[in-house]
């Protein structure tokens, strides 16, 4: 095993940075620290191919990093990731918002409430929500309610969903770099590490719905939430559901027949470990 640095190494350290700012987001954080997570990793994304071109500036291999940048790199979603780190290194912090559904479950069709909508100058503590419910549902008279809090995040103003634009350009850098890892060809200690580490990084591998749904039971005549963690069971694990039509957008590699197989994996869900919300 060679241990100097790698030509990759300096691109593979910056995507991991990347990704770490992600892990470290929360669905029920304050604005302040998320904010700080997107604003990292605008900024980190951008790098990658920043240190990348400096490290195969005087080798044979520019017009190939071109090549697969044009490829994997040039696209509506890794454009605004650029424009967001432009934006959020020279203008602002990134101007987020949290949307949240409650949705009740009954015999009958579940009900969803009206949506709330939040930003850094409205937010609301996620377990004052989840406390506004407490009267409403004793008033039902019922044994038990079960519930869930679906999150979903946004640019200010904005409709496209600030998850699937994350996970499209993760996906795109990703193929990018093992792209130019295979053409490489390097025995790199620290980039096989680095390659490693980033495999395990849980944002974007975890399903969307377990990152961003909470499912409760509120206990009526106990006066009681608790919580359930949701455990899903799938083929692949490392494949998330998703509508066909976004799937060239998500996952720019396969054709459309794998991509039509992995929509349809049967997807089993069920609900353990109770415990009280925090």
């Amino acid at each position: 095993m060679n241990n100097s640095r790698g030509l990759l190494y300096p691109a593979l350290h910056k995507f991991y940075n990347a990704l770490s700012s992600l892990e470290k987001f929360e669905k029920g954080t304050n604005f302040f620290d998320n904010i700080s997570y997107f604003d990292n990793f605008f900024s980190e994304y951008r790098n990658v191919t920043f240190v990348l071109q400096k490290s195969l500036s005087h080798t044979e291999f520019k017009a190939t990093y071109e090549n697969f940048r044009d490829e994997y790199l040039v696209n509506n979603v890794c454009r605004w990731l650029i424009d967001k780190r432009n934006e959020v290194l020279k203008q602002q912090p990134f101007d987020l918002e949290k949307r949240i559904v409650i949705t009740i479950y009954s015999e009958q069709d579940p009900v969803s409430l009206p949506e709330l909508i939040f930003t850094i100058d409205n937010d609301v503590e996620y377990s004052t929500i989840i406390e506004s419910l407490r009267k409403t549902f004793i008033d039902t008279k019922q044994l038990e309610v079960m519930f869930s809090a679906e999150f979903s995040f946004y640019e200010n103003g904005h409709i496209e969903d600030l998850y699937d634009n994350l996970i499209s350009g993760i996906n795109h850098m990703d193929s990018f770099l093992k792209a130019m890892r295979e053409v490489l060809n390097e025995d790199c200690e620290l980039s096989n590490e680095l390659a490693k580490k980033i495999e395990q990084l849980n944002f974007s591998r975890v399903p969307k719905n377990m990152l961003f749904i909470d499912d409760y039971v509120f206990y009526c005549k106990k006066n009681r939430f608790e919580r359930a963690s949701r455990v899903e069971l799938r083929v692949d694990s490392d494949k998330t559901k998703s509508p066909i039509e976004n799937f060239n957008k998500l996952y720019p590699e396969g054709d459309l027949y794998d991509k039509f197989e992995l929509m349809h994996l049967v997807i089993f869900q069920m609900q353990k470990n109770y415990y009280p919300p925090a």
